[in-house]
């Protein structure tokens, strides 16, 4: 077992007044009370810095930098954190009360080096959909050769790691480029519980400039995966042609993507990629209205709507963006 006695909890934010103090609060009532609480503050011009100072709490350090984004903000937080092991947080975001918690119980009792953890997406105070992702290091790492499902914002991981393997990249999509570049040189895990809210705002990067956000993530993936990905993960040359689909599908060439799956077999060829095979007939703008909408994740919140879990869940949620 490890010894994980104390951890630095990570935040940057870049005028946020609006909306930080929901996820300062969610971190100060953690059952989990031994940490610091790094807030570093990337050039705000709006009263964010008036809105931290409001939270008297010790565990709270507070520094402001010049504006330089996320990236390079968050290695100057790697530099002067407190402890070894960060739980980064940001700023529009909530995090489960028992977040720490169960994460620091995971990495004392395992040799991971990178957990998170599954979320939960909201907007305009509602749960939209929730993300259901793999547990275990090889299939995560097999399916970073499509996307990232390592929610950076719910991630606990030791610091020296990070350091010791260049820190941040300065521009955008920073925690995908860092899990492609170590993930073959640490361990991730995926908490199979919702223990982090993202808030999926209008102006947000996500919900803007589509075209120019499929071609970053697919110039970032390009260096980590052109080589041969049966030699990478040992599988088959249909299964290479599947995970090769999808990344032209979702970031790359539609066509290029109906070539790589007419050529593979149709036993292997499921309802999704089926449908996704269909939908490179249509025109790129409709694909791209289709894939934000984040159907799938929808229909799959709306069926186990009245499940048990995730009554709990709605209640923990409700209660915590209804701080006063």
């Amino acid at each position: 077992m490890r010894d994980i006695s104390n951890v630095t909890v990570l935040m940057t934010v870049y005028n946020g007044a609006e909306y930080v103090s929901r996820a300062i609060h969610s971190i100060l009532i953690q059952t989990y009370k031994e940490f610091q609480f790094l807030i570093i503050d990337d050039g705000s011009t709006d009263n964010t810095k008036e809105v931290i100072h409001s939270f008297k709490d010790p565990r709270i350090n507070y520094h402001y930098i010049p504006n330089s984004g996320l990236g390079t903000a968050l290695n100057y937080g790697l530099g002067i954190a407190k402890y070894d092991w960060i739980a980064r947080m940001d700023a529009d975001d909530i995090s489960h009360p028992q977040r720490l918690e169960k994460q620091i119980m995971i990495a004392v009792r395992n040799d991971f080096d990178v957990i998170s953890c599954q979320y939960a997406v909201f907007e305009e105070e509602r749960i939209r959909y929730v993300i259901l992702s793999s547990e275990h290091h090889p299939d995560i790492k097999k399916r970073l050769a499509i996307h990232n499902e390592i929610s950076h914002p719910g991630v606990l991981f030791n610091r020296q790691t990070i350091i010791n393997s260049g820190g941040y990249y300065p521009g955008v999509f920073e925690d995908f480029e860092l899990w492609l570049r170590i993930k073959d040189r640490v361990k991730f895990y995926i908490l199979p519980e919702v223990l982090i809210f993202l808030n999926l705002r209008m102006n947000s990067y996500s919900r803007t400039d589509s075209e120019l956000r499929r071609k970053e993530v697919y110039d970032i993936l390009a260096p980590y995966y052109n080589s041969d990905l049966t030699k990478e993960f040992g599988i088959k040359q249909e299964e290479n042609n599947i995970i090769r689909g999808w990344r032209e599908f979702i970031y790359g060439d539609k066509i290029k993507a109906r070539e790589y799956w007419s050529s593979t077999p149709f036993n292997y060829l499921g309802l999704r990629i089926l449908t996704a095979y269909m939908l490179t007939f249509f025109p790129t703008n409709f694909i791209l209205k289709f894939q934000k909408c984040n159907l799938r994740f929808r229909i799959n919140y709306l069926i186990s709507y009245f499940y048990r879990h995730n009554r709990s869940l709605r209640r923990t949620f409700f209660g915590l963006i209804n701080i006063s």
